[in-house]
């Protein structure tokens, strides 16, 4: 088995058994809950604090994708210029859940942290930078690698969850997570790249998410 494959498998194993070795319900932080002033915030909140107890106990890896997929596909798009007044927010989960709603950037990053609540590795995942290649705009798609698979993608603007290889309609600019910048080539090899990664809003949502307390 090639060595990447391994490594790999080895981070999502090490990450479920770490979920069910602490075997821990998630409950919200309440300094966290008690800040939260928009209208909808504390029963949408609350309901996530539901799904992540109740997805939390789910074996199989690509059960887990398709509900965090289309539990956060189901929350209503707002534009960043209507939400925060300003044209690139990108929001954190916590600031995504309170709004009830975000941009496609604010879908692939809350769907990034509840999968790595849930155990699944960041190296393993991409907030990937991608070009419609038919509607001609720019978007954002979280893209998994799942052990022994190929490249998975987890689109808002879709409930299907399809491999890389078959979004013919997306061209890849690059994939960043907390670690790394990345592309991915052809033949679905994720390789590092040092290329500048212009994207000032990406590292304010890292600081504004390393402060926030989303659990108890």
């Amino acid at each position: 088995m090639p060595l990447l494959h391994l490594l790999f498998r080895s981070f999502f194993l090490l990450g479920a058994l770490l979920v069910f070795a602490w075997g821990r319900p998630f409950v919200l932080s309440p300094s966290f809950l008690a800040a939260q002033k928009a209208p909808l915030a504390q029963p949408i909140l609350k309901d996530y604090e539901r799904f992540m107890n109740e997805v939390a106990s789910e074996k199989a890896l690509h059960v887990t994708l398709e509900k965090v997929n289309h539990y956060l596909n189901a929350i209503v798009p707002i534009h960043d210029a209507y939400q925060y007044a300003s044209e690139d927010h990108w929001a954190t989960r916590g600031e995504f859940l309170a709004q009830g709603g975000g941009d496609c950037e604010d879908y692939a990053i809350s769907k990034y942290y509840t999968l790595k609540d849930l155990g699944i590795a960041p190296k393993t995942m991409g907030l990937c930078v991608v070009h419609d290649r038919y509607s001609g705009v720019w978007h954002m798609v979280l893209a998994v690698r799942p052990p022994d698979s190929t490249t998975l993608v987890l689109d808002n603007l879709s409930f299907k969850i399809l491999p890389f290889s078959r979004r013919t309609d997306l061209r890849l600019e690059v994939c960043m997570n907390e670690e790394h910048t990345f592309i991915i080539d052809t033949k679905d090899r994720w390789q590092a790249t040092e290329r500048p990664l212009n994207f000032p809003a990406f590292k304010q949502m890292l600081k504004r998410a390393n402060v926030e307390k989303l659990w108890k």
